[in-house]
């Protein structure tokens, strides 16, 4: 069946794409008879993914037909390359976008606060969780913790990562209260929830309170204690990182 060879042909293209071997997935390529738009983005993914831009907007401009994530893949491998004039015109090339087109123009913009606010209020037509997400965290890296906090409070909708991101945003900011307030109010938490308010506890100085959120914590190992460990150097706060080894 010619379907059911196009998917062997795409399974095995996207095996020696994932090997890194280029020249032998290009002639596995170009031997194919049949091709479609899943066997054109596996080459932009292969060739883009590994710095090779331009092979990479060859194979984009012979395509026959294109897809949104054609565009998106073109877009985000000369993003990732610092190729942000190439990713700025790509973008606005794009007949159709979605949220994850915006999210990757969205991520070129995070060292330049500026730029990053500019597209996220005036051209980022599609958002999602993780759009907000990324904008509260490139606000808080950048030291503006008041803007990060009222870009969580103009979600749509809150969600799991943006709970997460604020307790760590106010432990930073020796914000300790508001730590524990956010914990308090969220609907769900994960570990990585229970490490940010340990760490919070931690980077505050109440080592007191360390011991009962562990105790509460449904799940503590070794990831979570090695977590810990390392906020607390990354805080020049040695000597407790030493005391709790």
């Amino acid at each position: 069946m010619p379907y059911r060879d196009l998917v062997t042909q795409n399974t095995l293209l996207q095996a020696f794409a994932h090997m890194g071997d280029l020249d032998r997935t290009k002639r596995f390529f170009d031997r194919g008879h049949n091709k479609d738009v899943i066997s054109w983005n596996i080459m932009i993914k292969a060739f883009g993914q590994r710095g090779q831009c331009l092979s990479a907007r060859e194979f984009f401009q012979r395509m026959p037909q294109r897809s949104v994530v054609s565009w998106t893949t073109l877009l985000a491998a000369n993003a990732a390359f610092g190729h942000l004039e190439n990713a700025e015109r790509i973008f606005d090339s794009m007949p159709e976008r979605d949220a994850i087109t915006c999210n990757a123009m969205l991520h070129t913009r995070a060292d330049r606060i500026d730029l990053c606010r500019e597209f996220f209020r005036h051209k980022m037509t599609h958002r999602d969780p993780i759009s907000w997400n990324t904008l509260i965290a490139v606000l808080a890296s950048a030291g503006h913790f008041l803007e990060a906090r009222g870009a969580f409070d103009r979600m749509p909708r809150t969600n799991l990562g943006a709970w997460n991101e604020m307790i760590s945003i106010f432990s930073r900011n020796s914000q300790l209260q508001e730590a524990i307030q956010a914990f308090a109010k969220m609907p769900e938490r994960d570990v990585l929830s229970w490490n940010s308010i340990v760490q919070a506890y931690a980077l505050n100085g109440h080592l007191d309170e360390i011991g009962g959120a562990l105790e509460r914590m449904p799940q503590w190992g070794a990831a979570s204690w090695n977590s810990l460990l390392q906020a607390l150097v990354e805080h020049r706060q040695f000597d407790l990182a030493t005391m709790l080894f």
